[in-house]
């Protein structure tokens, strides 16, 4: 595994690139143990795939008021992600 828990490539740890591409590719066996919402040590990051999607927004409802959040695509075919600071909002 790797800092994502996600599968090895053949042995060798896949960085944050190399399973984007596999994922975009149709090459990553468990493409929603990377894609939706996940916690990691700093905060929070969302990923979506989504080839013909032309943006696509997280909204937040723990706010005061429900906040809208564009992702950013990071892969032309329609990849999406946005990280999320743990003091975001406070």
């Amino acid at each position: 595994m790797n800092e994502f828990g996600c599968s090895l490539k053949r042995g060798i740890p896949m960085n944050e690139n190399e399973i984007i591409q596999a994922i975009v590719t149709g090459n990553y066996a468990h493409p929603f143990s990377f894609l939706g919402m996940h916690k990691t040590a700093q905060g929070v990051v969302v990923r979506v795939f989504s080839p013909y999607a032309e943006g696509v927004t997280v909204l937040s409802h723990d706010m005061p008021s429900s906040i809208a959040f564009p992702l950013e695509k990071i892969h032309p075919q329609g990849f999406l992600s946005k990280f999320f600071y743990k003091n975001f909002g406070q």
